[in-house]
């Protein structure tokens, strides 16, 4: 009897430890999921600035965040392949920090955007070595204004040498607003006017930006001594009044 009690209280042990490392196996793998998933919930939380698409034998989808990030499927008729990365915005150009796959190989690191689409080429020589995605870029930006002066600002604007809507905004002393610029023309130029008037005096600031896009603004700042443009990567560009 005390044999088969004692073999008995061991088998017992050794199902509740076998049971134990299932829980815990079960539990690890329910939190690496509950990480990932979270992980690519965050990475498209950003807004998409530009959503773009190429199709050949093989196809290529890019989605364009404005927080600087990109999705990029790969893909044929067997399946496809998801990467992410960061790329940089600058003037008509999308600068690729990471590698985007169409194919066997990769884009080269540059593409260029016009009103034709997006131009790309290949790192290496392959089935197609050049090609142009089509692409929807139609973003509406909002920017908040601050004006930390005792002065009125009327006629406020910010305009660009391509063809879009212009709001015409005032601000009161010691008031912040939100300016919303709609982008109608899908060329990213970067030359963007900046006109205000304060006392009925008219001023302009030409190509405020230096080539930034303008979804890269997060706040203009009036202060007495100058206007400061703070973009969304942490630079500020300062701009003097006269």
């Amino acid at each position: 009897m005390i044999a088969i009690f004692i073999t008995s209280e061991s088998k017992i042990k050794f199902i509740n430890k076998r049971l134990g490392g299932f829980i815990v196996w079960l539990s690890s793998i329910a939190i690496l999921i509950l990480v990932l998933t979270t992980i690519n919930k965050i990475r498209n939380l950003s807004p998409i600035l530009i959503s773009s698409k190429f199709y050949w034998e093989e196809g290529l989808d890019i989605e364009f965040r404005k927080n600087g990030t990109y999705k990029a499927l790969n893909h044929d008729m067997f399946g496809g392949e998801m990467s992410y990365g960061k790329y940089v915005l600058k003037d008509s150009l999308i600068i690729l920090k990471d590698k985007v796959k169409f194919g066997l190989e990769n884009l080269s690191d540059t593409l260029i955007i016009s009103n034709k689409g997006i131009s790309f080429i290949m790192e290496k020589e392959w089935r197609i070595n050049d090609g142009v995605m089509s692409f929807v870029y139609l973003p509406i930006s909002e920017i908040d204004i601050v004006n930390k002066t005792t002065n009125k600002i009327d006629s406020l604007s910010v305009k660009t040498y391509t063809k879009a809507q212009i709001s015409v905004v005032s601000i009161s002393p010691n008031q912040n607003i939100v300016y919303k610029f709609d982008m109608k023309n899908p060329h990213v130029n970067g030359k963007y006017k900046l006109s205000y008037k304060i006392g009925g005096q008219l001023y302009e600031h030409k190509n405020i930006l230096d080539g930034y896009p303008l979804e890269m603004i997060n706040t203009i700042e009036f202060e007495d001594n100058s206007i400061n443009l703070n973009l969304i990567s942490g630079i500020t560009i300062k701009l003097n009044y006269f």
